[in-house]
């Protein structure tokens, strides 16, 4: 039997003229790297939402990378869940991750699992205030969005209607940890 399913993808294209021009502006052999720049540590991760309207946070992957001779090298990866996500769920996290092939080469393998409260402690604000990270996302606004407990217009000016400002950390009883800056965008 045979079952068709939707499939909904996020993607940018460049057209193919575009491409070759930006090939041709590229200087052979130069690399990340060349450029003093670029951070010693970058930060890439990429969020999954539910299909409803709010878009929730489901899970998330992570990846700590280090400059080294001009490339930047995966020195640790893992996954982070929502703090609510349902325990059927995390099981099945846990599967994949029991599975899951680390790029890091390290023994006994690590692939630490964390709830998002967890990430943005012991992860990304680690990540950005003491490395200086490169913080990177595949739909970074929207994965920081994912991420935030609450949002709010960034500045009062007309200049800043389209700055974003995400609160990422509370503390228990529901008061914005001040220790844990926000995270301001202001889109191109």
């Amino acid at each position: 039997m045979t079952s068709v399913h939707d499939i909904f993808l996020r993607a940018y294209a460049v057209a193919a003229d575009e491409k070759a021009k930006k090939k041709k502006k590229r200087k052979v052999g130069s690399s990340v790297g060349t450029d003093a720049n670029w951070p010693d540590h970058a930060l890439v991760f990429d969020t999954e939402t539910r299909i409803t309207a709010d878009q929730s946070l489901t899970f998330g992957v992570y990846r700590l990378c280090e400059l080294r001779e001009g490339k930047y090298v995966v020195t640790k990866e893992g996954v982070f869940f929502a703090d609510n996500l349902p325990e059927k769920d995390r099981r099945v996290l846990k599967t994949v991750k029991d599975t899951a092939i680390s790029d890091v080469p390290s023994f006994p393998p690590e692939f630490p699992m964390h709830t998002r409260s967890e990430f943005i402690r012991k992860t990304f604000y680690p990540a950005m205030k003491r490395d200086g990270a490169l913080i990177c996302g595949l739909n970074l606004p929207f994965d920081l969005s994912r991420l935030a407990l609450a949002w709010d217009k960034g500045g009062k000016g007309a200049s800043d209607s389209r700055k974003w400002s995400f609160t990422m950390s509370r503390y228990p009883n529901g008061e914005e940890n001040k220790n844990c800056r926000r995270v301001r965008i202001q889109p191109l």
